[in-house]
């Protein structure tokens, strides 16, 4: 894939050998108030979320965001980083994420487009 910067071509690298590579764990401790501001923060008006008595299951993406970024950085160039759209996830619910929760996260890169 190539890029045009200020009327210079640049060729812009992927590292397929981070591909299809777990991260290491990520953990993340829940608390009341960072469900409380989550659900401020994306106007919520569920009490239970608004109170943080439970995650809204929306808040999934913050524990696992750093898991997330990892493996893109350790694929794509790094000029890219600003640019990325990940394409999907998966998310596998099991129970509401509570106050006192501690997640634990890991991800991969399993592909990438060039647009």
């Amino acid at each position: 894939m190539t890029t045009t910067n200020n009327a210079t071509e640049e060729e812009l690298r992927f590292d397929d050998s981070g591909l299809n590579t777990w991260t290491d764990e990520e953990r993340f401790e829940v608390t009341r108030e960072r469900l409380a501001e989550y659900a401020a923060a994306t106007n919520d008006p569920i009490p239970a979320h608004c109170s943080g008595d439970v995650a809204s299951p929306v808040f999934a993406i913050v524990p696992v965001f750093e898991a997330l970024l990892v493996p893109a950085v350790d694929v794509l160039p790094v000029e890219l980083i600003p640019r990325v759209v990940h394409g999907e996830q998966d998310f596998h619910f099991h129970r509401p994420i509570r106050p006192g929760d501690k997640l634990v996260s890991r991800g991969k890169m399993i592909g990438y487009e060039g647009l």
